[in-house]
C-alpha cells in the first residue's frame, strides 16, 4: 500500500499542472468557436447583400449543374469555408497548449490545405462558367449556319473544356493527374477522330451545296424559269442548300448540288414573279 501513494502523488501533480492547461484550453475553444460562428454569420449576410448569389444562380442554369439538382449558394459556401478554417485554428491553438503535437501538425496540414482547396474550386466555378458562355456561342454560331449537329459540336467542346477544367483544378489542390491525363489523352483522341470521321461524312451533301451555290451564283437569278429533271417552274427563293420553285403543283424544294448533276434549262430570264 505504501508503494502505491508515491504514484498517486506524482499522478495529482501532472494533473495539479496539466489541469489549469485544459480550463484555457476549454475556454479558448469556447470563445473561439464563438467568435467564428459569428464572423461565419456576418459574412454570409454581407455577401448575400452583395449579391454574389448571382454568381451561383447563373452555375445552377448550366446542364451539369441543373442535372445534379445541387443548389449553389455562394454566399453560404464561403462563409462556411471562413467559418471551419477559423474554427481548425482555434483547435490547433488549443492543442498546442494542451501540448498534443501530433493533432496540432494534422490540423496545420488541414489548415495549409484549405487555400489549395478554395482555389481548386474556384477554377471549376469560372472554368464551367467560360465553357458554357463559349458553348451557347457556339451553339448560335454554327445554328446560323445551319451546320448539321451544332448541338452535338456544342455539347463535345463544352465536355471536352470541362475536362481539362477539372484537371486544372485537381492540379491546384495538388492532387497527381498524370494517370487520368493520359487516359483523358487517349479516349479524346478516339472520340475526335470518330466525330472527325462521322462529321465530314454527313456533311458531304451540306459542303456540296455550299460550293454550288457559290459557283451557280451569277447563273440563276430569282424570277427566272427553269427545268430541271422533269419540274418545271420559276426560282421564287435561292439559299445556301436548296433552290425553291413555284410551279402548277406548288412549291418545290431542289437541293442546289443538282444544279450540277442534272440538265437544267433555262426557259425565262428574271421574270415577274408569281403570286399565290
Amino acid at each position: 500500500m505504501d508503494l502505491s501513494f508515491p504514484f498517486l502523488s506524482e499522478l495529482l501533480k501532472q494533473l495539479a499542472g496539466i489541469l489549469p492547461r485544459i480550463l484555457v484550453a476549454i475556454v479558448l475553444l469556447f470563445i473561439g468557436l464563438m467568435i467564428a460562428r459569428m464572423i461565419g454569420r456576418f459574412l454570409r449576410n454581407l455577401l448575400a447583400k452583395i449579391g454574389i448569389d448571382r454568381f451561383g444562380e447563373r452555375l445552377e442554369k448550366i446542364d451539369v449543374v441543373q442535372n445534379s439538382k445541387m443548389e449553389v449558394k455562394l454566399s453560404v459556401f464561403i462563409s462556411k469555408i471562413i467559418y471551419y478554417f477559423l474554427l481548425l485554428m482555434v483547435i490547433m491553438v488549443v492543442t498546442e497548449i494542451i501540448n498534443i503535437p501530433t493533432i496540432t501538425d494534422l490540423i496545420e496540414r488541414l489548415i495549409n490545405f484549405i487555400p489549395k482547396l478554395v482555389v481548386g474550386i474556384g477554377v471549376l466555378f469560372i472554368g464551367l462558367i467560360l465553357a458554357d458562355m463559349l458553348r451557347q456561342t457556339l451553339l448560335t454560331v454554327t445554328t446560323s449556319l445551319a451546320i448539321p449537329s451544332a448541338k452535338l459540336i456544342s455539347n463535345g467542346i463544352f465536355y471536352f473544356l470541362l475536362i481539362n477544367v477539372f484537371v486544372i483544378a485537381l492540379k491546384q489542390v495538388e492532387i497527381d493527374t498524370s494517370f487520368l491525363q493520359n487516359n483523358i489523352l487517349i479516349v479524346v483522341a478516339g472520340a475526335v477522330f470518330a466525330f472527325a470521321l462521322g462529321y465530314g461524312l454527313a456533311s458531304k451533301d451540306l459542303v456540296s451545296n455550299f460550293l454550288t451555290s457559290f459557283y451557280l451564283q451569277d447563273q440563276f437569278q430569282i424570277g427566272d424559269e427553269i427545268s430541271i429533271g422533269n419540274v418545271r417552274g420559276q426560282i421564287v427563293a435561292m439559299g445556301r442548300s436548296n433552290m425553291t420553285l413555284y410551279t402548277s403543283q406548288g412549291q418545290v424544294f431542289i437541293p442546289i448540288r443538282k444544279l450540277t448533276q442534272e440538265q437544267v434549262t433555262l426557259h425565262k430570264r428574271n421574270q415577274k414573279l408569281i403570286e399565290d
